[in-house]
């Protein structure tokens, strides 16, 4: 009976604890949309930077435009995902939102069919992906184009990659990053530390 007793003790706490988890979360969302563009890109481009994938991409040169972003948004399509990085009016491209959908084929050991991106409006001698030697993250937002498919094929591979990261790893610690909600022992806050190991890399790419 007393063991009886202490289970349901548990069972009932666990339950609150969710349930205040879930409420507070739903709190730091609002919250989150309140934060400064300043702190929002500090953000952004602080977790980039720290997996190397995604920091071996940016350049010293796209870090500028990175300043202007105000957030990224993941959204479900019926045949994979889309990414939206919504940026500040910028010195650099007209454009607001820049976009780049992943298509899949469905099933556990999902493949990469097609990535559709779309052609960035730069203000003139501001392009970034038309540097001396063409380096630059913003060649994400570029659908794949190559004289061979099986370099067409290597291109759309990298950008599920880089998708899956952002998707997986960036946007679902946002606003743990700004509330520090994640501080408690195994939560989320350990993976927005520093890491030199290349697990990260590994499991996506």
């Amino acid at each position: 009976m007393h063991i009886l007793l202490l289970q349901r003790k548990h069972k009932t706490t666990e339950i609150n604890y969710h349930t205040v988890r879930a409420e507070l979360k739903e709190q730091c969302k609002g919250f989150f949309k309140n934060i400064k563009g300043e702190a929002k890109a500090e953000y952004w481009l602080f977790k980039m930077k720290h997996v190397k994938v995604l920091a071996r991409k940016i350049t010293q040169l796209d870090e500028g435009a990175f300043q202007y972003l105000k957030d990224i948004h993941c959204t479900k399509t019926p045949s994979g995902f889309k990414l939206e990085f919504f940026f500040d009016s910028n010195p650099y491209f007209k454009d607001s939102v820049l976009t780049k959908t992943i298509h899949t084929t469905r099933g556990k050991k999902r493949k990469v069919t097609k990535t559709t991106g779309m052609e960035i409006e730069w203000y003139p001698g501001k392009s970034l992906t038309e540097t001396e030697n063409g380096d630059s993250f913003f060649n994400f937002f570029k659908s794949p184009i190559a004289d061979t498919a099986e370099e067409v094929q290597r291109l759309m591979e990298q950008d599920y990659c880089i998708g899956q990261i952002i998707r997986d790893r960036i946007i679902p610690h946002a606003i743990s990053w700004f509330t520090r909600e994640a501080l408690e022992e195994g939560g989320e806050f350990e993976d927005l530390q520093d890491d030199d190991s290349d697990d990260e890399d590994v499991e996506y790419c």
